[in-house]
């Protein structure tokens, strides 16, 4: 073979592993995607832990990665009678409202390897005490600084304070003043259960936000009395 056909033969054979090489690639390069895909883990839909706040239709179990879950239908034993007892839940997610947890069916744990069937889902969910989280901007923070000043808080729909509530035959939330102060209380009406639900898995911290949807003064005259300044109805418990 003479120099001249030795270079075409060595031209050639390079430009076949240049081509062959970016075929090597582009497959490569595919693989990863494909094997990515085919490697995904399957949606987590079952659940297992102990309960640490029933409250109504929502449940709260650390293992479930911060998802509330909610129980539509009857349930027996009730939300609140399981706490600190070990359940087994399958649902879904909604991806419409991604922090909730829709319960299909729960199984209560007896023993060893033993489990019964508690509940099992047979309607839709009916979520109208579900607090949207965009819905927050639409409660203005107030600055109570004395019993007697209504303007403080009148001529607001909806108010969001910082305090602690206080549960007994009537429901307040007193709040403090800068030196940890009583200044007054806010008379409860209703307290949704998903507000409820949130107080009580906030059960650590001393102070909460609460957002209130307020509906009456008290009369100035009854104010001294119990330190009452106005009636609301609490929709959501949250830190801030």
């Amino acid at each position: 073979m003479n120099k001249g056909m030795r270079f075409f033969t060595l031209g050639i054979l390079a430009v076949l592993l240049v081509a062959s090489g970016n075929i090597a690639c582009k497959k490569e390069a595919a693989q990863p995607a494909e094997a990515q895909q085919a490697a995904a883990p399957a949606p987590v839909n079952e659940y297992e832990g102990p309960v640490k706040v029933g409250v109504g239709k929502y449940l709260y179990v650390p293992q479930a990665q911060g998802y509330d879950i909610v129980v539509q239908g009857q349930m027996t034993p009730a939300s609140s009678e399981l706490v600190d007892k070990v359940i087994k839940v399958k649902g879904e997610m909604k991806i419409e409202r991604p922090s909730l947890y829709i319960a299909a069916s729960i199984e209560l744990k007896e023993g060893e390897g033993q489990y019964r069937s508690i509940f099992t889902r047979t309607e839709e969910p009916v979520l109208s005490d579900f607090f949207e989280p965009k819905s927050r901007d639409a409660y203005q923070a107030v600055n109570i600084s004395n019993i007697n000043k209504s303007e403080d808080w009148e001529g607001k729909e909806k108010i969001l304070v910082h305090g602690k509530m206080q549960k007994g035959a009537v429901n307040h939330i007193i709040i403090y003043d800068a030196k940890d102060k009583e200044i007054g209380k806010v008379i409860l009406d209703s307290i949704t259960d998903f507000a409820d639900y949130y107080h009580a898995k906030l059960r650590l911290f001393s102070k909460h936000a609460f957002y209130l949807n307020f509906k009456s003064s008290v009369e100035k005259k009854d104010r001294a009395k119990n330190k009452e300044m106005f009636h609301a109805d609490l929709v959501y418990t949250g830190l801030y």
